[in-house]
């Protein structure tokens, strides 16, 4: 007697189309690295300057597995946050840069994924 069961066309395809898909989501360092630049770009011209040494500090990493931006000039933590017992008022230029660009980072996400998608479906 014959076994009966269900025969899906294309499963193959699917499962090789899925396979695909995850092996680009794997690793997001490009896509990661795009939206640390993005920011970091987005943040220069609101960057606090006196000598140029604060804004030329600032980096985009994505090594860790997420994009991070920071400043390597000693003081930055203190510009951006501020110092009450110093009179130093906060300036936080990359957290209110980081705010208002939610929405194109989230596209620079969006974008990796229809491009995964679209390269899968063979577009």
């Amino acid at each position: 007697m014959p076994e009966t069961g269900i025969v899906v066309d294309g499963a193959d395809t699917l499962t090789r189309t899925l396979g695909e898909l995850q092996r680009g989501l794997e690793d997001l360092t490009p896509v990661n690295d795009k939206a640390g630049a993005l920011l970091l770009d987005r943040a220069d011209p609101r960057t606090p300057r006196q000598d140029g040494s604060l804004a030329s500090s600032g980096r985009s990493d994505a090594a860790s597995g997420e994009a991070v931006v920071s400043y390597t000039e000693v003081y930055a933590g203190v510009i951006h946050n501020g110092w009450a017992d110093r009179n130093i008022t906060a300036q936080p230029w990359l957290a209110d840069t980081a705010d208002e660009s939610q929405t194109a980072l989230t596209d620079v996400y969006v974008d990796h994924v229809e491009d995964l998608v679209g390269h899968v479906r063979g577009a």
